[in-house]
């Protein structure tokens, strides 16, 4: 069964069309082994996405329906075309690209806001306990 929708208000000819996302999936280049992307490969791009080097995540576009996922082929190859720049700084068609994702046009991704520091070492926990224990002394905790 193959179901299409198109997208209202802000679409574009190119993203209207959208399609189940195992159609997407199948549609999209050859992965590993030489199969196209699992279909829960693309679920954990959607909801989780995949670290940039900057540390932002890059998230598949895609529509939450009752039935399931809807994407466009569009979305995908966006996707894609800001994995190949973050990973080897040009485009998938091998143009170089200054801005590397970051633009705010209606081709870019969804990117998520800054990464959060990583975890802190042995000894920062130390010192953030020493302190912590300083302020509930001094307010007589």
């Amino acid at each position: 069964m193959t179901t299409s929708a198109t997208l209202t208000g802000h679409a574009t000819a190119e993203s209207a069309r959208l399609l189940p996302l195992r159609t997407v999936a199948r549609q999209a280049p050859i992965g590993r082994a030489g199969e196209a992307p699992h279909i829960s490969s693309c679920c954990r791009w959607i909801q989780k996405g995949i670290r940039l080097r900057s540390g932002e995540r890059l998230r598949l576009r895609a529509i939450r329906t009752p039935s399931g996922w809807l994407c466009s082929r569009t979305w995908m190859d966006e996707f894609l075309a800001a994995l190949t720049r973050d990973r080897i700084g040009v485009d998938a068609d091998g143009t170089d690209d200054d801005d590397h994702g970051h633009g705010h046009g209606d081709a870019t991704p969804c990117l998520t806001s800054p990464p959060r520091p990583g975890p802190r070492s042995p000894g920062q926990r130390r010192e953030a306990a020493r302190r912590a224990a300083e302020r509930s002394a001094a307010l007589g905790c």
